[in-house]
């Protein structure tokens, strides 16, 4: 449902949520309406009843994208007019980036499809419904990113970010304008030695959204499995409509969805030859300066390893003598 039953809103309230939730929503009918009106009296441009919603409900994402997904054309085409008007020239091309299904629920397969997308992105997550609560539908929630992600210990991201959630009922949660606490992405187990030498604690190793580092307003949490989810932060704004539960949840699927067009793409691309010319010249470093780099993202470990030349032992970057004895093929081509 796109919010709650009809009968229990009246025009007024239904126009101040759609403003809200749907800024461009307008638009849209306008476009519609008259397209039927120039329809009129010409049969040749009339529209079959079957299809007189195709011009309202416009296709966002191709057709090879859609078989079980996260997300779909309908709710692709909600957040688009979520997210408001293009600037001019902006491409918004829609192109899943990270599936789970497809490349494995894990922080560090995330981190390999997310990292160098040099657009904004939409992340989502389905999960399982709490039966010990009554649920009979899963939350599917997620957020929508307006900077390219960025790994690290602080905060990231812009007055463009927002949370969505889809299921039960469409959302979205924007900002408040009180904090810029909008996204966080820490990776696993190669920062621990960094903060145990700084005598600090260690962070999370999680993708969250909203809060502080000690209780997010969403968080994905044990390698992206489970999510956590509190009513209030002072980053994004709350839904008094609706009380979620702030049960931890299983996490079913998850997607990234990029939409930053062909040139964030082309930005992911020249990353990771550069980081491939890298590895090719790291090669020919002495012994004694392979053991002093201190290589501390998973997404660029994956991309050594995967050009078949180069394997850690530890922290370690070793050149790899016969890559067919070693087995390593690895390697995978950005969607």
């Amino acid at each position: 449902a796109v919010c709650a039953e009809a009968a229990s809103l009246d025009a007024a309230q239904w126009s101040h949520w759609a403003a809200e939730q749907l800024p461009t929503l307008h638009a849209a009918f306008e476009g519609y309406v008259l397209g039927m009106l120039c329809g009129i009296g010409n049969p040749e441009n009339r529209l079959p009843p079957s299809a007189a919603r195709e011009p309202l409900l416009k296709h966002v994402l191709h057709e090879d994208q859609l078989e079980g997904s996260v997300l779909t054309n309908a709710t692709a085409w909600l957040i688009s007019l979520a997210l408001g008007p293009a600037a001019a020239g902006e491409d918004r091309g829609w192109r899943c980036l990270y599936s789970s299904s497809a490349h494995g629920l894990a922080l560090s397969r995330f981190a390999h499809h997310a990292v160098g997308y040099g657009g904004p992105t939409l992340l989502l997550a389905r999960c399982a419904p709490l039966a010990e609560q009554g649920e009979t539908c899963g939350l599917t929630i997620g957020a929508i990113v307006d900077t390219p992600w960025k790994a690290g210990d602080k905060f990231f991201g812009g007055n463009g970010c927002a949370l969505v959630q889809l299921s039960p009922r469409f959302h979205v949660y924007r900002p408040t304008g009180h904090s810029q606490n909008f996204a966080f992405f820490n990776l696993p187990a190669d920062r621990a030695a960094m903060f145990r030498a700084r005598g600090e604690p260690q962070l999370p190793e999680v993708v969250a959204f909203g809060g502080q580092t000690g209780g997010f307003r969403l968080c994905l949490e044990d390698d992206l499995n489970f999510l956590l989810w509190h009513q209030s932060d002072t980053t994004y704004r709350s839904n008094e409509g609706e009380k979620l539960s702030e049960a931890k949840r299983r996490v079913n699927a998850l997607e990234l969805w990029g939409f930053g067009g062909i040139a964030a793409e082309e930005a992911q691309a020249e990353l990771l030859r550069r980081k491939g010319r890298d590895a090719a010249k790291a090669g020919s470093l002495s012994l004694e300066t392979r053991r002093q780099m201190a290589v501390d993202d998973h997404a660029t470990r994956f991309v050594l390893e995967a050009g078949g030349a180069h394997h850690f032992v530890g922290d370690e970057l070793k050149k790899s003598e016969d890559r067919e004895a070693r087995g390593i093929n690895r390697g995978e081509s950005i969607r």
